[in-house]
């Protein structure tokens, strides 16, 4: 893990600078954060926005390509657009071919999610290492739970997920745990993430 000074410097890397694109993506944070898809939504569309004014943003890229697939997690009758999935991807794999700067982790984030995705799980678990070495986030923490199950380690998924809902403890993170990448039966892998969220779910006896 880089120090406190290079942390900090990678976190902030890719942050709008002109101030109209930066108003606009704290606003899309916000959205993104909550699970009505309707202001999720409203939330991609800000992030679009973003790219008109900062096409070649990689950062903002990657909260893209990641909200395309939270967005489908927390509404399943919404659709993925694969044309811009694949076009964002290539752009963020580009960027890293290309790019002598400090990375953005929320890059390996998206990538390694997308790749999983796509199903090239070696991929995937390669950007997900990247990603953790730089942070602890909930996306990154629900992803290795997913490549757990995957695996048949169940163990490992729920100690995943733990971290995640220790790091967000929301509905929002719950039904990512659920139902990002593909759906489990959330109640069987963490009983007492199920209980914190069902709280009525309590055994007396």
């Amino acid at each position: 893990m880089a120090n406190p000074e290079q942390r900090a410097v990678t976190m902030m890397a890719g942050v709008p600078k002109d101030p109209k694109a930066l108003g606009l993506f704290i606003r899309a944070n916000h959205y993104l954060n909550v699970s009505d898809a309707k202001q999720f939504q409203h939330g991609i569309d800000l992030l679009k926005e973003i790219l008109k004014q900062e096409p070649n943003n990689a950062y903002v890229q990657s909260e893209l390509l990641a909200a395309y697939y939270v967005g489908r997690a927390l509404d399943d009758s919404s659709s993925l657009n694969q044309d811009a999935l694949v076009n964002l991807s290539v752009a963020l794999k580009q960027y890293l071919a290309t790019s002598t700067g400090p990375i953005q982790p929320r890059i390996y984030e998206a990538l390694a999610l997308h790749e999983t995705m796509q199903g090239d799980q070696e991929q995937a678990a390669a950007y997900l290492n990247q990603a953790l070495q730089l942070r602890d986030s909930v996306l990154a923490y629900i992803i290795k739970g997913k490549h757990a199950e995957l695996s048949g380690d169940v163990d490992s998924a729920s100690e995943a997920y733990s971290e995640a809902f220790y790091i967000d403890t929301s509905v929002e993170t719950y039904l990512l745990c659920e139902n990002l990448i593909f759906y489990n039966n959330l109640k069987q892998i963490d009983h007492a993430m199920y209980r914190a969220v069902h709280p009525s779910v309590v055994r007396l006896i």
